[in-house]
Order: structure tokens, then C-alpha cells, then sequence
């Protein structure tokens, strides 16, 4: 059938439909390979058999770098905080820990900067959320997810005592 299919000059326009058709579904998925091969009804080995056969490991590789750095290099918060929740598509890419490591760092320096003006988490996630323009329920379940809630409501307990005599 191959055979045939490459005399008529048919097989090659196939594979290049083929190729438009993986490389749009990577696009689509933002890079994330288990969906690509969900949505193209493969396994993920079948996905990455394919891949190989048409040549386009190196160009896939290209598009899911691309989406690994937009997601690392975005600023703004509150997609930042939705993409916390992600943890399949952030493991997918492969940046699972960097992106976490490096959102609570900044969740870390917002909260510096505001600490005095709160007395508990959830006027603590206010406070960031509003200076900040993100939504306070997706700032405190970072705080939760992050492990960060724990300590932070030590440090606003210890602020909020009155000294002792």
C-alpha cells in the first residue's frame, strides 16, 4: 500500500498533512505530550514513535522549550497561581519544582512587603491579592499548596501579640 501510495506521490503529502497535524496539536496543548496523544487517540509511546518517524523531535523539543520558558518568564500573578494547579501539565514540561521554587520565592518577597498590614492568612491573602491583582482565594491556596501556610501564620500571630510583661 506504501508502495502505492509513494507512485501516485500521495504518501508524501500524508506525511506532510501528518507533520501540520502533530506539530498544530503541540501547539494547541501548549507542549504537553499526554494531551497530544489523548487528543490523537495514541500512547505516549506511540505518540513519541511517531514523532521520531516524521522527523520532528527536534521541532517539538523547539515548541515545548517555548512553552516551558513563557510559563517560567511570565510575571503576571494570578496566571502564575492558576498554573500552580496544573501539576500534570508543569511535570509534563518537565519544570514542576523550578516553577514551584521559584513562585514561592515571589509569593516570599510579595508577602515581605505587606506582612505589617495583616493580622491572619486570609487578610494576608487579601492584601497581596489586592496590591497585586490577583484573586485572594488563588493567593491563599498557594500559600497552602506551597507550604508556606504554616509558617505564615506564625510570623502574623507573633505580630499580632501584645507583649509580654
Amino acid at each position: 500500500m506504501e508502495n502505492a501510495l509513494r507512485q501516485h506521490g500521495i504518501m508524501e503529502v500524508l506525511e506532510e498533512r501528518e507533520r501540520n497535524n502533530l506539530l498544530t496539536a503541540f501547539a494547541a496543548q501548549r507542549g504537553a505530550t499526554g494531551r497530544v496523544a489523548w487528543a490523537l487517540g495514541l500512547s505516549p509511546s506511540e505518540l513519541q514513535r511517531l514523532t521520531r518517524a516524521l522527523h520532528l523531535s527536534a521541532e517539538v523539543e523547539n515548541l515545548r522549550e517555548r512553552f516551558r520558558s513563557e510559563v517560567l518568564s511570565n510575571s503576571h500573578l494570578t496566571h502564575r497561581l492558576d498554573l500552580l494547579g496544573r501539576d500534570k501539565y508543569l511535570a509534563d514540561l518537565g519544570i514542576q519544582k523550578k516553577f514551584t521554587d521559584s513562585l514561592r520565592k515571589e509569593l516570599e518577597r510579595l508577602v515581605k512587603d505587606v506582612m505589617s498590614d495583616a493580622t491572619d492568612l486570609h487578610s494576608l491573602a487579601n492584601v497581596v491579592g489586592r496590591k497585586h491583582g490577583a484573586p485572594a482565594e488563588l493567593v491563599t491556596r498557594a500559600f497552602e499548596r506551597l507550604g508556606m501556610a504554616e509558617s505564615l501564620r506564625k510570623q502574623l500571630s507573633s505580630q499580632t501579640l501584645p507583649p509580654s510583661p
